[in-house]
């Protein structure tokens, strides 16, 4: 169910142990890999863990705007077709601290 489209919806809680500092969580709908070229490709999610990959001593801001940007680049001049929704959080301490 997506946030926010029926109020009486009731979610489940769930916790993540185990999280280190400086790990990164990526959350993206599907518009993001499935953004087109003009040639009719897609971008695919490889260009996602590259980012994450080059960005991983960045923060979140940032990881979120090289993904956009790379994105944008690639989509060049087309509209979108899908909405393109991400969440990046970087773990700055450990969880037991």
């Amino acid at each position: 169910m997506a946030l926010g489209v029926d109020a009486s919806f009731c979610y489940e809680e769930h916790k993540k142990d185990g999280l280190a500092k400086n790990q990164i969580l990526f959350m993206g709908t599907d518009g993001i890999w499935e953004t087109h070229n003009p040639k009719g490709d897609m971008f695919g999610k490889a260009p996602v863990y590259d980012i994450i990959r080059q960005k991983a001593s960045c923060d979140a801001v940032e990881i979120v705007d090289s993904v956009i940007r790379a994105m944008n680049a690639f989509r060049q001049d087309l509209e979108p077709t899908d909405d393109a929704t991400l969440v990046v959080i970087k773990v700055k301490g450990n969880l037991s601290d």
